[in-house]
């Protein structure tokens, strides 16, 4: 069973986000997504992955990954190039669940839960407006996700205050205008997550860290950039509230150094910017190596939090994954068939349907879509992957014919 074609769709009212289709000649079909910069995502699966993996076997998930990712490593081993491989990647495992008649879950070694822990992230879309409630009515807006199953949300009320100095450090009046609606919410009993976006310094941090301490978070999530792991450890030792961490680590070469020095009790990973399905796993599995819990980054559309949901189903070590509420009960239905229902803060594994589980719009047809389609002519003979020297690579032969090699 190999592959025939890669379809991408974006459509006008969700210009976020990527969708990918692909296609075996034995006409299985599988759906895939990125979000956020979708154009560049798009340009790399027609540039870059679908020449490398047009006409291979659809169950060689693994040799395909480790093909794609040699040949983006030469140019950056993350942005569009990642987010365009992680579509595909998982569009690849939807197809292969189609193809085998089991659920995805079942596909990554099966059921380690009956249920899988949630919390909603207050954006706002449609008729809810998670973000601006959080800011201006936030113990309404915890009452009501308390009636809605959840208990926890995620809010970021700090963004602003870190405009003011470029995150340099933060003034007294600006922590008391933030911690205010923390407080209005754990009133009600609902437990609350803070996103600070990795805005800060250290000292700024810790104050922000400091001025929350008393109001018992369940997190503090990015709290500085990612890309000071012995400082983020630092805030760590200086506060009582747990860390969570990052979305910003691409691969197990970026998470490997973090785990080892401790950086957060939590880590997190996004699997349709990570390089996909079997990368999270990998993560996953690493994390757990050092007792640490994951939660999975999730505010694209209904394939990538499908995708978390079979993932979360089969690990052991897992402490959330992330929803956003305004989007399940609004577009989500638009285009899927999927359902979001909370109860305790708990959500059932994805249903016993093959792949990602869900029905999807066939949206190459969605009024105002942008499609692009790549087909392979030809079956490869995928018992070889040309990774390093990629110049005898049928896939790349020709492909500049303007410059001598």
């Amino acid at each position: 069973m190999h592959l025939r074609s890669l379809t991408t769709v974006q459509l006008p009212a969700l210009h976020r986000l990527a969708f990918v289709r692909v296609e075996t000649f034995d006409g299985v079909v599988g759906w895939g997504e990125t979000y956020d910069k979708a154009a560049t995502s798009i340009a790399a699966i027609h540039e870059i992955v679908a020449p490398l993996v047009l006409g291979r076997r659809l169950g060689d998930i693994s040799g395909l990954s480790h093909l794609v990712r040699d040949q983006i490593q030469f140019h950056g081993r993350a942005g569009g190039e990642m987010r365009g491989w992680s579509a595909v990647e998982m569009a690849l495992w939807d197809a292969l669940g189609q193809a085998t008649g089991q659920p995805l879950y079942q596909l990554l070694g099966g059921r380690c839960r009956e249920s899988v822990p949630v919390y909603n992230t207050c954006v706002s879309h449609g008729a809810y407006r998670d973000h601006e409630r959080f800011l201006g009515d936030p113990g309404d807006l915890a009452t009501e996700l308390l009636a809605d199953g959840y208990t926890a949300a995620k809010i970021w009320p700090f963004d602003r205050a870190s405009e003011r100095h470029l995150g340099q450090r933060v003034e007294p009046r600006d922590l008391d205008r933030a911690v205010a609606p923390v407080a209005a919410m754990r009133a009600t009993g609902l437990e609350v997550g803070i996103e600070l976006h990795g805005r800060w310094t250290l000292p700024a941090a810790v104050a922000v860290a400091h001025a929350l301490e008393p109001h018992t978070p369940l997190f503090l999530e990015e709290a500085l950039p990612a890309g000071h792991p012995n400082q983020i450890r630092a805030l760590r030792e200086a506060t009582r509230i747990p860390l969570i961490g990052s979305e910003w680590l691409i691969n197990r070469q970026d998470v490997l150094p973090w785990l080892q020095c401790g950086a957060t009790q939590i880590l997190m990973t996004d699997t349709s910017w990570n390089g996909g399905l079997l990368e999270s796993l990998r993560i996953a599995s690493l994390a757990e190596t050092f007792g640490v819990p994951l939660v999975f980054h999730s505010c694209g559309g209904p394939l990538t939090h499908a995708a978390s949901l079979h993932l979360a189903t089969a690990i052991p070590n897992i402490y959330a994954v992330e929803t956003v509420r305004a989007f399940a009960q609004t577009w989500f239905r638009e285009v899927s068939d999927l359902e979001l229902r909370v109860r305790d803060g708990l959500t059932a594994p994805p249903p016993e349907r093959p792949g990602l589980g869900l029905s999807l719009a066939d949206l190459r047809h969605w009024p105002g879509a942008e499609v692009r389609e790549a087909v392979s002519a030809t079956v490869q003979d995928s018992s070889r992957y040309s990774v390093g020297d990629c110049w005898d690579d049928d896939a790349w032969a020709g492909s500049d014919p303007g410059q001598e090699t």
